[in-house]
C-alpha cells in the first residue's frame, strides 16, 4: 500500500497518510529487485489508498500537485496555529481550503465558464504547471498549501478516484496488479477507474477488496446485483478479486449460532447443524482423521517398516469406520 510506514492502518479506517507516488514506486522497484535476487516468482499488487487518505507526507511528486489542498484566502491563520488555539473548526470554510484545480473552477464558474476541461487537464500538470495555465485564463488564485499541513507537518489533500487512477498509471509499469482501496462497493466508480486506468495501460491487471467492512446493504444495490457483482467487475479487467477477512466472519458467525444452540440443545445441535450438514453437502471435514491425511501417514509407515507396521493410525480402533 501506498500509506506511510509509521502511520500506516486499514484502508477502511480514518486518518491515512499517503507517501509521493514516486516514494511508493521506488518501493515497487525495490521489491521487484528482491524477488529478482532470490530468483523467486512473485505477483507484484500495488495498492493505492488514494481514495479515502487525507494527507500526503510529501509534495516533492508533481504527480500528487493536483490533489494536494492549500489556502486560498490570504491572512487566516495557519491550520496548525488553529488547532493549537482550538480555533481549527470552521478554519477550512475560514481558509477556503481546497485543491488548485478546484480554486480555479470556483473561479471559472464566477465568471460563468465551463471548468469540466480545466478539470480534467489538471491532473496531468504540477503546481508550477497549473500556475501558468491558470493565469493564462485570466485566473490570479492565491494558493499556499503549507499553510493547510498538519500539525505533524503532513499536507492534507482530496481524496479521490482520480488520485487512484493517476497513481494506478504510475505504478503500472512496477506492478503486476493495482488495487485500489475503496470506501463503499460502486461499480461506476470501478468502471470508471477501470476504463481509465487500461485506456493508458491496456494490459494492466486490477484487483478488487470486496470488502466485510463494506455495509453492502447500505451500498444502494439490489440482490441481483450484488449477485452479479463480481462478474461485472471482471469484465472490466478485474482478475483478482478477494474478501478480506471472510474466513474470520464465516467462523465468528458459525459458531455464535451453534453455541447458542448447544447451550438448549446439547449435542443434538452438533449433530443437527454440523455432522449432518457436512454428510447431506459432502464435505470432507465429516471424516476429519482421513482429511488430515492419516491414509498418507499409514502409507509411509509401512512403506519404512516393509509393510509390517501395527500402528497404523486408520487400523483397528479407528472411529472413522462409523462413518
Amino acid at each position: 500500500m501506498d500509506q506511510k510506514p509509521g502511520t500506516k492502518k486499514c484502508g477502511h479506517m480514518g486518518g491515512k497518510v499517503l507517501v509521493s507516488t514516486q516514494d511508493h514506486i521506488q518501493r515497487l522497484i525495490a521489491i521487484r529487485l528482491q524477488a529478482d535476487v532470490l530468483n523467486s516468482p512473485l505477483v507484484l499488487v500495488a495498492r493505492t489508498d488514494a481514495e479515502a487518505a487525507t494527507m500526503i507526507d510529501s509534495n516533492i511528486d508533481p504527480v500528487d500537485h493536483p490533489h494536494i489542498k492549500g489556502v486560498t484566502v490570504k491572512g487566516v491563520e495557519p491550520l496548525y496555529e488553529a488547532m493549537r488555539k482550538g480555533t481549527d473548526k470552521d478554519w477550512e470554510e475560514r481558509s477556503g481550503c481546497m485543491t488548485f484545480p478546484d480554486a480555479v473552477a470556483k473561479a471559472l464558474k464566477a465568471k460563468g465558464q465551463d471548468p469540466a476541461k480545466w478539470l480534467q487537464d489538471a491532473r496531468k500538470m504540477s503546481l508550477d504547471q497549473m500556475r501558468k495555465a491558470a493565469a493564462g485564463m485570466g485566473c490570479d488564485i492565491f494558493f499556499d498549501w503549507d499553510s493547510a499541513r498538519s500539525v505533524e507537518g503532513y499536507f492534507r489533500i482530496k481524496g479521490s478516484t482520480e488520485f487512484c487512477i493517476e497513481r494506478a498509471i504510475a505504478f503500472a509499469p512496477y506492478a503486476d496488479s493495482i488495487w485500489m482501496e475503496t470506501g463503499k462497493p460502486i461499480l461506476a466508480q470501478a468502471t470508471q477507474f477501470a476504463k481509465e486506468v487500461r485506456a493508458a495501460v491496456p494490459h494492466q491487471m486490477l484487483a478488487y477488496n470486496l470488502s466485510p467492512s463494506f455495509n453492502w446493504d447500505s451500498a444502494g444495490m439490489t440482490d441481483g446485483q450484488m449477485e452479479s457483482f463480481i462478474w461485472d467487475l471482471a469484465k472490466l479487467g478485474f482478475c483478482w478479486q478477494f474478501i478480506t477477512l471472510a474466513g474470520f466472519h464465516c467462523d465468528a458467525l458459525n459458531i455464535d449460532l451453534f453455541a447458542k444452540e448447544y447451550s438448549k440443545r446439547g449435542a443434538a445441535a452438533y449433530v443437527q447443524m454440523i455432522q449432518r450438514e457436512e454428510r447431506k453437502h459432502k464435505v470432507e471435514t465429516l471424516t476429519h482423521q482421513k482429511w488430515s491425511g492419516s491414509e498418507i501417514v499409514d502409507e509411509m509407515g509401512n512403506i519404512v517398516s516393509g509393510g509390517l507396521s501395527s500402528t497404523g493410525i486408520m487400523s483397528a480402533g479407528v472411529t472413522e469406520k462409523q462413518f
